[in-house]
């Protein structure tokens, strides 16, 4: 599992600045030796160290504009338009007084969690987002005191799909059958058990792998 104390040691690696992601995989790869004991082998170890690199040059991939405006129009404005044209009575909403306590700066680094996979989308969506509007706390601080970076721990993915499978007997038959959408709805079972700690990606090809 991933403790508070790494995702601290994560967190703290992860400041701008002219280095390689690569870079600050190693030193977090050598911070971490010596506070953990690790059940896994060298190639396990290796593998992860892999996950963490890519993680982390997404992490530091630039966001774009439209990254931005998507956001902004799925989870800050809506289809349904109020701060332009208010289907009630009265004045449109105001864009700038509802989000007030949330700066531009915390919305990118937002992204930027999600982009390099630290948290899922929904996570930021229905936990950290909110959070921000309501409190303007900045988004590593609500994800460090909620504990909420993913945990792509290979055994602990394996094991709730193991539940999972076991649970949900009536999916495992349908999508073996060939209701191929039948394992969205597994993924689903996966990630709230987890509490939507663990990467969607990870646990579908997990579920796939176990179903054959």
């Amino acid at each position: 599992m991933v403790t508070q104390e790494v995702n601290q040691k994560i967190v703290d690696s992860m400041k701008p600045g002219q280095v390689e992601p690569q870079q600050i995989v190693e030193v977090i790869v050598k911070e971490l030796h010596g506070t953990q004991q690790s059940h896994h082998s060298n190639s396990e170890l290796e593998e992860r160290k892999k996950l963490l690199s890519l993680q982390i040059s997404d992490f530091f991939r630039p966001i774009t504009p439209k990254q931005i405006a998507n956001w902004m129009i799925n989870n800050m404005i809506g289809k349904q338009n109020s701060f332009i044209d208010n289907d009630d009575e009265g004045e449109p909403e105001d864009f700038k007084e509802r989000y007030r306590k949330v700066s531009p700066e915390n919305l990118v680094t937002l992204l930027r969690f999600v982009n390099g996979r630290f948290i899922n989308n929904k996570i930021a969506k229905t936990v950290v987002f909110p959070e921000m509007v309501k409190t303007g706390k900045d988004p590593t601080t609500i994800i460090l005191e909620q504990n909420l970076i993913q945990d792509d721990d290979t055994d602990s993915i394996q094991e709730f799909v193991k539940q999972v499978i076991e649970t949900n007997s009536k999916s495992v038959v349908e999508y073996r059958k060939g209701k191929t959408n039948s394992i969205n709805f597994l993924v689903g079972q996966v990630m709230k058990l987890s509490q939507g700690k663990v990467d969607p990606q990870l646990v579908l090809e997990e579920l796939k792998k176990q179903l054959g």
